[in-house]
C-alpha cells in the first residue's frame, strides 16, 4: 500500500524537482533526467512483487533504458536508438498473450 502511494506521488515530486532545477539553477536541459525517476520507481515497485512476468517486463524496461543511453553516448545514435523501447511491448505481449 505504501509502495503504491510512493509510485503515485513520484510524478509530482519529479515535476517539482524539474521546476526547481530550472528556475533556481537554470538547469532545464539536464533537469529533464529527473522524469526518468517515474518509470524507475514503478519498476522497482514491480520488482518487489511475486509475479515473475511483471518482474521480467520491468527488467526489460531497465535493459532498454540502459541500452538506449549506451547507444546514444557511445555511438551517438540517439535517433535510431529509441527503437530499443519497442522491446517492452514485444516482451509484454509474448509473456501475457
Amino acid at each position: 500500500m505504501v509502495k503504491r502511494k510512493i509510485v503515485a506521488v513520484t510524478p509530482l515530486v519529479a515535476t517539482l524537482a524539474f521546476l526547481m532545477l530550472g528556475f533556481i539553477w537554470d538547469a532545464w536541459h539536464p533537469g529533464w533526467i529527473v522524469f526518468l525517476s517515474i518509470p524507475v520507481v514503478g519498476t522497482i515497485e514491480k520488482l518487489t512483487r511475486k509475479n515473475l512476468k511483471a518482474k521480467i517486463v520491468s527488467l526489460t524496461f531497465l535493459f532498454c533504458l540502459i541500452a538506449f543511453f549506451v547507444i546514444g553516448f557511445v555511438w551517438d545514435a540517439w535517433h535510431p536508438g529509441w527503437l530499443v523501447f519497442f522491446m517492452i511491448p514485444i516482451v509484454s505481449t509474448l509473456l501475457y498473450a
